[in-house]
């Protein structure tokens, strides 16, 4: 019993220090967004990004989209992952949010999605794939 109940706070503790880490991949790829849609010099006009601890709000042709940061543990393992949750935001006829899909990312920033030109892992906190995810984002938001 008391092994079980060590390696328990062990794993706990290790999960603890993972979330943190996990967060701060996510605050980074938070970061690098709202840059690159700051407004004296946006990538694409008209959008607008806000961050709000562990959300990221953007709002685009009218429409609303929330990416939110959840630690989670990914299925048969024991450790955890980072997840963004993508929800479209709609105010009319009541506010709701419909999760338009869900992205889960390693220790390193890396995702399971692909860039397909060069079939790389998108990594959320390398600028260029950060960009490249957004954007894409942006588009099914669009077509939601």
């Amino acid at each position: 019993m008391m092994l079980a109940t060590e390696k328990l706070i062990k794993d706990l503790n290790i999960n603890q220090k993972r979330a943190e880490n996990l967060f701060a991949k996510f605050d980074y790829f938070s970061e690098l967004v709202k840059k690159s849609f700051a407004v004296d010099r946006p990538l694409v006009n008209g959008v607008i990004v806000k961050t709000t601890g562990q959300s990221l709000e953007a709002l685009f042709c009218q429409k609303s989209m929330l990416l939110v940061f959840k630690p989670k543990i990914h299925k048969d393992q024991s450790y955890l992952k980072g997840s963004i949750e993508i929800y479209m935001r709609e105010d009319l006829p009541k506010q709701s949010f419909s999760l338009l899909k869900t992205i889960m990312f390693d220790h390193d920033g890396e995702t399971e999605l692909k860039i397909p030109s060069i079939n790389d892992p998108i990594n959320i906190n390398v600028e260029k794939h950060a960009i490249y995810l957004f954007l894409n984002l942006l588009n099914e938001l669009l077509a939601a």
